[in-house]
């Protein structure tokens, strides 16, 4: 059986780390999403990109769920509030942002991941194809937490390779000051509209 408390620093690490997956997966998502190459694919491709989108919303929604697990054993922001170290200034501040991002976060676990996502409900089905969510906004709180945990900003850079590298922290601060993404009609080709 596992550890069933860790420490503080532990659980602050396992997060971190998490959210760097969060963002890089995001960055993707939302790269993707701007169908730059619109007019030089088929109805196929076209729907391929909008399942590959739908699978990394849906692996967002999961990676943003677990943070809210409150069972022993694991790694949630739910979990690091029991272990605040009592020194921390700002622990009070503290307490109300977990439960405000927690809130947040259960808004669309309860409606999406315990329906259809990670569970199906009697009477429901999973026919969604086509992404419906930015979570920009949810992802950009958890930022702002997870720098107050950690008493500093961190810095969330990202390499694909020895030359790409990418500054994730960067990314989500122009994501949650840009638009806010959505499928408008115009931008799908003729065929798609029905």
């Amino acid at each position: 059986m596992g550890q069933k408390r860790t420490t503080y620093s532990n659980h602050l690490d396992a997060l971190k780390d998490e959210l760097h997956k969060l963002l890089r997966h995001y960055a993707a998502w939302k790269r993707m999403s701007k169908f730059e190459n619109i007019n030089n694919i088929n109805r196929i491709e076209f729907c391929d990109i909008l399942i590959a989108l739908t699978c990394i919303e849906n692996d967002l929604i999961v990676r943003l769920s677990k943070l809210t697990d409150s069972r022993s054993g694991v790694h949630s922001l739910v979990r690091i509030k029991l272990e605040i170290p009592n020194d921390i200034d700002n622990r009070v501040f503290i307490n109300e942002k977990i439960d405000e991002c927690c809130g947040i976060i259960n808004l669309f676990k309860n409606k999406i991941r315990y329906v259809t996502l990670g569970h199906l409900k009697i009477g429901y089905r999973d026919d969604r194809y086509i992404p419906k969510f930015d979570f920009s906004k949810e992802i950009g709180v958890l930022v702002d937490l997870i720098d107050l945990l950690n008493k500093e900003k961190i810095n969330y850079t990202w390499k694909d390779g020895s030359q790409e590298k990418y500054d994730l922290r960067d990314f989500i601060n122009k994501v949650l000051y840009t638009f806010k993404f959505s499928f408008p009609e115009q931008r799908f080709p003729n065929w798609y509209i029905r």
